[in-house]
């Protein structure tokens, strides 16, 4: 029985490997657009699809006066829409300070339904650091 379970997970491993089992798409496509709005910049650095994630990496830039230390999320709930169908189901956010005056984050979606590619994302937010304004930044995903 041991045996058995050693050639399956050999054999498994060999067909992913070499593209017979295609493995959920999971590496990071660059995307690098920004907006910029009250001193502060919102980039979307890159994207990844995992099955029914869609995960955003971003990065938020400020000027010296904007600091994180007295709010409890760097981004206020972004709307994130699909070939124009909010899909803001199922998101997480976390994020890490660079410094005082950068930040990178992630926010992380469940897509409703499988979506085929390619499709537009609209990532939106009218509140990044407790300041009001608005941050949008279009992208592809191929």
């Amino acid at each position: 029985m041991k045996y058995y379970f050693m050639v399956i997970t050999l054999f498994s491993c060999l067909f992913i490997s070499t593209g017979f089992i295609s493995a959920d798409e999971t590496h990071k496509n660059n995307v690098n657009q920004s907006a910029t709005d009250k001193d502060i910049k919102l980039t979307v650095d890159n994207y990844s699809v995992n099955g029914h994630e869609l995960i955003v990496n971003f990065t938020v830039q400020t000027n010296g006066s904007n600091h994180i230390d007295k709010t409890s999320s760097l981004i206020e709930t972004p709307d994130v829409f699909i070939d124009k169908k909010r899909i803001n189901e199922g998101s997480t956010q976390w994020y890490k300070k660079v410094n005082n005056q950068k930040y990178q984050g992630t926010v992380k979606l469940d897509m409703p339904n499988t979506k085929d590619k390619p499709f537009s994302v609209k990532f939106n937010t009218d509140v990044i650091l407790d300041k009001e304004g608005q941050w949008t930044v279009d992208f592809k995903v191929e």
